[in-house]
């Protein structure tokens, strides 16, 4: 038997167990990993929320806190009612947070701003497990008519 047969023998048999393997074992395996799936009712890593959930979680009674990523200028302007200020030159005030608690971070939301996503970020390196970003951000809450508050309206919301 020459070498060329020897080889396509080799990789004949190779493809019939592989091509039988997938048809009669009908797992999941693959070579590539699969981004996993977490667990949206405990996160223990920042996890990502639309406008939806978000509300769902605002209207439970204590369900969680929302947390401010913008500045304090955008904050002033308009915020989720309810929501604590954490700029990034502010990150040290979430050594009054209880870490126990569940938190929803947020910015304007879309593609270009990645503000709750550091904050999250800098949540979960310290040791809070419970945390979601609000990927829609203020701008979707705003438009949905949903809670909202000012400066004018409570000047105590920014803690510290």
């Amino acid at each position: 038997m020459t070498a060329y047969r020897q080889i396509a023998l080799i990789l004949s048999l190779a493809i019939i167990l592989g091509l039988t393997r997938s048809l009669f074992l009908n797992d999941e395996f693959q070579l590539i990993k699969k981004k996993k799936i977490i667990d949206l009712n405990v996160p223990n890593t920042p996890t990502e929320i639309n406008l939806e959930r978000a509300k769902e979680l605002y209207f439970e009674l204590d369900a969680a806190i929302f947390l401010d990523a913008r500045d304090i200028e955008d904050y002033d302007r308009g915020h989720i009612k309810g929501a604590i200020n954490i700029p990034y030159e502010s990150y040290d005030k979430i050594e009054s947070l209880d870490s126990e608690r569940l938190y929803i971070t947020y910015c304007d939301g879309g593609e270009n701003c990645s503000l709750s996503w550091d904050l999250a970020g800098h949540l979960h390196y310290n040791d809070f497990e419970k945390i979601y970003v609000f990927k829609d951000g203020w701008e979707s809450w705003e438009n949905a008519n949903l809670p909202f508050a000012t400066m004018l309206d409570n000047k105590d919301e920014r803690q510290g």
